[in-house]
């Protein structure tokens, strides 16, 4: 085994009792603090467009000195000598508004600019833009940032009311707790947030990820028609949230079309429109969390294994791509992923070339390459079983994880010396499930590297635990 994996698991990473956690909360900010937080917005949306203007001057001066084919260098400085410049510009007889909020609200949005050009000249990020008035409004707080049990406390302002009362666990005789940092934004609807990470206790379903058995795996297949099918025969129903308010959205932006640019009824309407997306956002994220929350707290399984999708890849074909999107993928994936890590559950994604739909869940010696989508069920022609195309595909990325785990073997236990399949329900005393060396998947999992590799880390980490009880 390797050295790396063993000083991996034997530090105990699989062990959380406490996680960062983040939040994001909407406010009840009174009619005396929104035109702060708007004026708070706008000193940090300032001071982002005041330096940025500065630096393209500069870059492009730099770009038009380097010669072809050279890489441009351009010294910019650091965030805190642009903060310093900051307070001298802040000082001036036309900029005495902006001195009225607090020093954070500039400084943070230089700090950003600083990631921009970093990520810029890496590679990793197109040129910092400009940020317009009234798009993504925000501004950050790095101190005196307090949250209590129904308000948030922000310099210059005070206490701004909470919408979600006891969101935040606070200790018994406190009132407030202190925070790194608050991000306070403001929607299309006119809605004010404010999000924040803070440190919390979790206490996990199991301590140990040892002695998992068949009836602790829970294999789930993402769909369009239904969005997710569970290998223990829940299925979840997709809200096909954007494709409901399809038609009504397209009503209310052919009306936005023909508004007056500025004008109040072009406001209204743009109103409108955002606060159907905000509903169809809402519906997907509820979603979101009740299935991920049901597999993980209810069902409470120790290893949970999906499928590797790639959105990027699968909206290539434009007429799923909506329906793909809609259905929310990514989200469900990520809920699903910080969930079992809070409650040590093993989560295994299978590997993307792995197709679950086609192969036989009862015998699998029999792989459906033909398999077109509008097939919803079809038989083996082997053992004759009847398959549901999700339920079989969720049976499959279970199977996975049995292999992994060492719950399915081709050894004989008649005793003879040829191996001989036995059925593939057969399971002996240990709970091993004796399946058909013929079985193509495990001719798949045993022809890929990344199998076999994540095989021994799981072998690994299991001979520690047990150890270690």
């Amino acid at each position: 085994m390797d050295a790396d994996l063993h000083n991996k698991y034997s530090s105990g990473i699989y062990l959380y009792m406490q996680q960062i956690s983040g939040r994001k909360i909407c406010l009840k900010p009174s009619k005396a603090q929104i035109p702060v937080l708007r004026r708070m917005c706008a000193v940090a949306r300032r001071a982002y467009n005041w330096k940025l203007a500065q630096q393209n001057k500069a870059y492009e001066l730099a770009k038009q000195n380097t010669p072809p084919g050279h890489k441009i260098k351009c010294e910019f400085g650091t965030p805190i000598d642009w903060h310093k410049e900051w307070c001298i510009y802040k000082k001036l007889p036309e900029n005495k508004w902006m001195a009225e909020v607090s020093k954070f609200c500039g400084q943070e949005a230089l700090r950003d600019l600083g990631a921009a050009w970093k990520r810029f000249f890496k590679g990793q990020a197109k040129h910092p833009r400009f940020h317009r008035y009234d798009v993504n409004e925000s501004f950050r707080c790095s101190g005196n940032v307090f949250i209590g049990r129904d308000f948030v406390q922000i310099p210059t302002i005070g206490k701004i009311r909470l919408q979600e009362k006891n969101y935040v666990k606070i200790p018994v005789g406190v009132d407030r707790i202190p925070l790194s940092m608050a991000t306070v934004s403001v929607d299309a609807t006119g809605k004010w947030f404010v999000s924040f990470i803070y440190k919390t206790d979790i206490i996990p379903i199991y301590e140990t990820v040892s002695s998992i058995t068949a009836d602790d795996i829970v294999g789930i297949d993402f769909g369009i028609k239904d969005l997710a099918i569970t290998s223990e025969g829940m299925v979840y129903a997709n809200p096909k949230g954007y494709a409901r308010a399809k038609q009504r959205l397209r009503r209310y932006q052919r009306a936005l079309a023909r508004k007056r640019k500025h004008s109040k009824n072009r406001i209204k309407c743009k109103h409108k429109i955002a606060r159907l997306y905000q509903r169809i956002t809402n519906a997907r994220i509820n979603v979101a969390h009740q299935f991920t929350s049901d597999v993980v707290y209810k069902s409470k399984p120790k290893m949970v294994v999906i499928e590797d999708l790639k959105p990027s890849n699968m909206t290539k074909n434009h007429k799923l791509a909506s329906a793909i999107l809609d259905a929310n993928f990514g989200r469900m994936r990520n809920y699903l992923e910080y969930k079992c890590k809070w409650n040590n559950i093993q989560l295994i994604q299978a590997p993307c070339f792995y197709a679950s739909s086609q192969y036989c869940s009862h015998c699998g010696q029999y792989k459906k390459e033909d398999l077109k989508l509008k097939d919803r069920e079809w038989v083996c022609p082997v053992c004759g079983h009847r398959h549901d195309r999700d339920f079989n595909a969720a049976e499959n990325l279970k199977f996975y994880g049995l292999w992994l785990t060492e719950l399915v073997s081709t050894r004989n236990t008649c005793g003879e010396n040829t191996v001989e399949a036995c059925l593939p329900c057969e399971r002996s005393e240990e709970g091993v499930a004796y399946v058909d060396p013929k079985d193509k998947r495990l001719q798949f999992f045993e022809t890929q590297e990344q199998c076999l590799l994540l095989k021994q880390e799981i072998t690994l980490m299991h001979y520690i635990d047990n150890r270690s009880i």
